[in-house]
């Protein structure tokens, strides 16, 4: 199978499909990505041999009207959690967290699914784009990262139509009602908005952050600030990716002391969940994604992934019940009907 990605930005009654007619480019640093290519990029969680940067360059761009498709009956035979694990990583990460080297951890988890007939890939990101219409829809194949479908709500980096402008948001805390908002959700989110300003400002001009607000995201809502701004003339596109990449969102504050916690001790391989994804200078536009609410498909199984920010004053159980409800997005795919 030769690489591709369709996409849908929110909001949009179209989507669009890169094809190469070579292999992907593989990239070991984001200083190394190009901002005149013109392609799909994908990301992974944390640069490595086995997880390069991705580029799926736009030698063939299609668009393509959404329209109703005959969804193939599905159904789960088997669901696998990893309660276990999570509570004992959960347990190492809250205990780093109460030794006050941290502010805040993400920790992941996976749900394995298994089901009863061949996964159509395609019919899949038609469902996802009918459930969430204002979330970015990707569907991402290469031979060395797999196959990927997400439907996420957080922009890493966009440029805006005026061409010298720049957008990003600050999107943490997760309720199922749109208030009122718990402590723990304003700090978490206050965090976000914090060191995302601060890595901009090195590289920007003119930074303007919104006061937070309630985002909406398929049936869970967060807790959002915008930020727009101008990169300095001798910004690289990459300097950017490398200081936002990975967001407290993903991964926690510090960044790295996080981001080292997470490789030692979590128990499970991200991959490309909790990268980013998203085009680069295809139809003029430049907007990537983080790549959130996703799963990885095989023929007849696929791995959902979830996270939640953890602070000192998380809660075990109400941490977990906050990954299911993630879990639910992708779940609701794989078992909707046919539209």
């Amino acid at each position: 199978m030769s690489s591709f990605a369709y996409f849908r930005l929110p909001g949009q009654s179209q989507y669009l499909c890169v094809r190469s007619r070579q292999s992907p480019i593989e990239l070991s640093s984001y200083a190394a990505l190009d901002a005149t290519t013109s392609g799909y990029v994908l990301a992974p969680f944390h640069l490595s041999s086995a997880h390069p940067l991705l580029v799926i360059t736009a030698d063939f761009v299609q668009i393509c009207p959404l329209t109703p498709v005959l969804m193939p009956q599905i159904s789960i035979s088997k669901q696998q959690a990893d309660e276990d694990i999570y509570r004992a990583d959960f347990r190492r990460f809250h205990a780093a967290l109460q030794m006050h080297t941290l502010q805040k951890v993400v920790l992941a988890r996976q749900l394995q699914v298994e089901l009863n007939t061949h996964i159509d890939p395609l019919a899949l990101f038609h469902q996802a784009c009918a459930l969430y219409p204002h979330a970015f829809v990707s569907l991402v194949h290469t031979p060395k990262s797999g196959t990927w479908l997400m439907a996420t709500p957080e922009t890493l980096l966009a440029k805006l139509p005026t061409g010298t402008q720049w957008y990003t948001m600050a999107l943490a805390g997760t309720m199922k009602q749109p208030g009122p908002w718990t402590d723990k959700n304003c700090e978490e989110q206050r965090l976000v908005a914090d060191y995302i300003e601060a890595c901009l400002t090195p590289h920007s001009e003119q930074i303007k952050r919104s006061e937070p607000y309630v985002r909406q995201a398929a049936q869970l809502y967060h807790r959002c600030s915008d930020f727009f701004f101008t990169l300095k003339s001798s910004t690289r596109l990459g300097d950017v990716l490398a200081e936002l990449h990975p967001t407290p969102a993903v991964c926690g504050m510090p960044k790295n002391t996080a981001q080292e916690l997470i490789l030692r001790e979590e128990h499970l391989q991200r991959a490309y969940y909790s990268g980013f994804s998203g085009p680069l200078n295809v139809h003029n536009t430049t907007h990537f994604f983080v790549s959130l609410r996703c799963m990885q498909l095989f023929q007849r199984r696929c791995t959902l992934y979830a996270g939640g920010g953890l602070l000192p004053a998380s809660d075990e159980q109400s941490e977990w019940n906050e990954t299911a409800l993630k879990l639910n997005t992708m779940l609701n795919v794989l078992q909707s009907k046919s539209y």
